[in-house]
């Protein structure tokens, strides 16, 4: 998972609850990606620098009990894309060269106001895709999907797309499943246009 702040260089040890991680990379100063340890169980995660400070996250982790969701998302920035599926290494070519960015994904709720339910934030791979977990409670719900980033237009799903539990996909880049984001005014659209009803994401294509 990506773990994002600030001054995050002297980090020497990332611990899910009461369990640390045995394998955490600092990407840069503001982000570490980890990978959760075998036996981690639902709570905060606190960083720990090497002069023995910490930060503890502002809400916990939540380890799927019941079984979560994992969501599958493929996605292309058209800045970014060199063809052949692929986009340039962005983020750090040098240490992460398979990495193309950092991207936010949003579930919103299907219904006015379309309020924000959850936020993931990863680093995506160069072939477009990355992986996000919710915890069981998400399961058997409909959410909206959006698509954030510091080079990336805000972009929807076209329509709420239904968590089941275990392994989700949803792919961006299919032509018609996705669109920009819609016309806001405050929380949610502005009179009665909806998101699906909404103009469809003139989205670049890119045939292999």
């Amino acid at each position: 998972m990506t773990i994002t702040g600030s001054g995050l260089l002297n980090v020497t040890t990332v611990r899910f609850n009461l369990t640390n991680a045995v394998s955490f990379t600092i990407v840069n100063a503001t982000t570490i990606t980890a990978i959760v340890p075998v036996g981690a169980t639902t709570g905060f995660i606190t960083l720990i620098n090497s002069n023995t400070c910490s930060v503890q996250s502002t809400t916990t982790f939540g380890v799927g009990n019941p079984p979560g969701a994992v969501l599958n998302i493929k996605a292309y920035v058209e800045g970014y894309y060199i063809g052949g599926g692929l986009m340039n290494a962005v983020v750090n070519p040098g240490v992460l060269p398979t990495k193309a960015d950092t991207f936010h994904l949003e579930l919103r709720n299907p219904i006015s106001p379309y309020g924000l339910v959850a936020t993931r934030t990863e680093l995506a791979n160069t072939n477009g895709t990355f992986s996000v977990s919710f915890t069981g409670s998400f399961v058997g719900n409909s959410y909206y999907l959006v698509l954030k980033g510091r080079n990336i237009i805000e972009t929807w799903s076209k329509n709420p797309v239904l968590l089941q539990s275990g392994s989700n996909t949803f792919d961006f880049s299919v032509p018609g499943a996705a669109m920009l984001r819609p016309n806001l005014n405050g929380s949610g659209p502005s009179n009665n246009t909806t998101p699906s009803q909404s103009a469809p994401l003139d989205k670049p294509e890119h045939p292999e």
